[in-house]
């Protein structure tokens, strides 16, 4: 993802350029560099048992460096009104445990084909 709003730990960046990231997780960091910075932390989820090749369906975003006061509530708020099928299946503020204050999106399996074709 080569998006100047978007930044990401060295293991997510290596989980975007491979691939590994479930198609509406992709559209929904768009759509939320379309509002600002957005700070990617972990990637994960991709189920129990799951084949290396099943896209990742879960992702913790924190406040990126110097966002505004209020940036995650109105993340939370933007992401918890998609419609389907960008509407994850959960949308929960958390603390990680270095204690860092972070959004967590789940999307539920199996994921739509054909969102990111033309």
């Amino acid at each position: 993802m080569s998006n100047s709003r978007v930044s990401a730990t060295p293991a997510a960046r290596q989980q975007l350029a491979a691939g590994r990231v479930d198609s509406r997780l992709l559209i929904s960091i768009g759509t939320l560099s379309h509002q600002g910075p957005v700070a990617i932390v972990a990637f994960g989820d991709s189920g129990p048992r799951a084949d290396a090749g099943v896209p990742l369906r879960a992702v913790e975003f924190a406040s990126p460096p110097r966002a505004k006061s209020g940036y995650l509530q109105s993340t939370l708020a933007l992401l918890r009104a998609q419609q389907p099928p960008y509407l994850a299946s959960s949308v929960t503020p958390t603390r990680l445990a270095d204690g860092q204050q972070v959004i967590q999106v789940v999307f539920d399996a199996p994921s739509p084909l054909g969102l990111l074709s033309g």
